[in-house]
């Protein structure tokens, strides 16, 4: 009888056992690092450098619309802004080739601040317009109004006429004027 310490034969087979059970535990391994790195990267969020929408509209956490960025169906570009309550807000909106607006709302209190074409235009008032002041190439003019908003004293200058002065009554109509 052979040596089976000494066969070749049997020898190499255990070799070929001991590195079976090598390549069995490197690919076990493999598959696991595969396996924890596919988990990982799942997890991991990624931050678009762009998002492209025609409406994005923000809410707290109860659900309440707390801000509002559209472009509607005239082309304004618009954003609102509220508080939880709807109370106050501010506005912007840009229409192309014609003006751009500031809007601030309390309650039934607002102030505007615009631009149209090459007029500027700063009001405050209530429900009705009660104060602006207007500045633009053609001419610019001060006003105070009443509730109903109707000019009570305006105050407008021209580069071309001389300023002139208007103070009206309740109704707007004309009390004293200069020029």
């Amino acid at each position: 009888m052979t040596d089976t310490a000494h066969d070749p034969l049997h020898e190499r087979l255990e070799r070929l056992e001991r590195e079976l059970g090598w390549w069995r535990r490197a690919g076990v391994a493999l598959l696991a690092g595969v396996g924890l790195l596919g988990a990982v990267a799942a997890t991991v969020r990624t931050n678009p450098d762009e998002v492209k929408t025609q409406r994005l509209v923000i809410v707290d956490r109860d659900g309440r619309t707390r801000a509002v960025f559209t472009v509607d169906d005239g082309d304004r570009t618009r954003l609102t802004l509220a508080d939880r309550d709807n109370a106050t807000t501010a506005d912007i909106t840009v229409i192309p080739g014609q003006s751009a607006a500031l809007s601030l709302t309390r309650a039934t209190a607002q102030a505007q601040l615009a631009a149209a074409g090459d007029n500027g235009q700063l009001s405050v008032g209530t429900s009705g317009q009660r104060g602006w002041l207007v500045a633009a190439p053609g001419g610019s003019s001060v006003g105070l109004g009443n509730e109903s908003g109707k000019p009570q004293i305006s105050l407008v200058t021209s580069p071309t006429l001389p300023p002139s002065l208007l103070l009206a009554d309740r109704d707007g109509n004309a009390v004293w004027k200069a020029p």
